[in-house]
C-alpha cells in the first residue's frame, strides 16, 4: 500500500526494494546508497545508535512461541520453555537477532535450543512448524497468515519483543 500511494502522489520517484540485513543497510544510509530503511531490533540485543541517522520506531510487538497444532502442549494458556528442551528448533539465521534472542531465552530457561533449521523468513519457519518439524519464537505479526495447524502461545515469565522501525539519513 505505501509504494502505491507514493506512485499516484510522487509519480516521477523511483523507488526500488531490496532485502539486506540491518547493519549493512544502516551503514549505506550516510553515503546516500540506501534512503530509507525498515529493520527490527529484538530484545535483549539492541541496535547501535549512529550519528546522522534518525530513527522512529514504528510498533513493538510480543514475541510468542509457535508450535505443531497436535503438540501436547498446544491448548491451554502460557507454556514453559523449558517443555522443549528436547524439541527441535527453527531460527533466524546465526549471529542474528532472532536466533540471538531464541538461544538466550532457551540458556535462561535452563537448556541449549537444538536448532536444526534457520531461516529469516518468517513463512518457512512457520511452515516448518506447521508441518511438525519445529518449535520457534516468532513476532505476533507473523502470526497472520497462520493456519490451524500452528498453535500459539505465550511462554510463562516472557517479556521479550521485537521493534520494528525506520532508519533514514537526518
Amino acid at each position: 500500500p505505501a509504494m502505491d500511494a507514493l506512485r499516484r502522489t510522487h509519480p516521477g520517484v523511483e523507488v526500488r526494494l531490496g532485502e539486506s540485513e540491518t547493519e549493512p543497510a544502516l551503514e549505506a544510509l550516510p553515503s546516500h546508497g540506501l534512503d530509507l530503511v525498515l529493520a527490527d531490533e529484538w530484545a535483549g540485543t539492541p541496535r547501535a545508535r549512529r550519528a546522522g541517522i534518525d530513527r522512529e520506531d514504528l510498533f513493538v510487538e510480543p514475541v510468542l512461541l509457535a508450535l505443531p497444532a497436535g503438540h501436547p502442549a498446544a491448548a491451554g494458556g502460557p507454556v514453559r520453555l523449558d517443555t522443549f528442551a528436547d524439541a527441535v528448533w527453527a531460527t533466524g539465521y546465526a549471529g542474528g537477532g532472532m536466533a540471538t534472542l531464541v538461544h538466550r531465552l532457551c540458556a535462561t530457561a535452563g537448556f541449549e535450543p537444538n536448532v536444526r533449521h534457520q531461516t529469516n523468513e518468517l513463512s518457512m519457519l512457520l511452515a516448518l512448524v506447521a508441518g511438525g518439524h519445529a518449535v520457534t519464537l516468532l513476532p505476533e505479526i507473523a502470526f497472520a497468515g497462520a493456519g490451524e495447524d500452528v498453535a500459539v502461545r505465550p511462554v510463562a515469565g516472557l517479556e521479550a519483543d521485537r521493534t520494528v522501525f525506520t532508519a533514514t539519513r537526518a
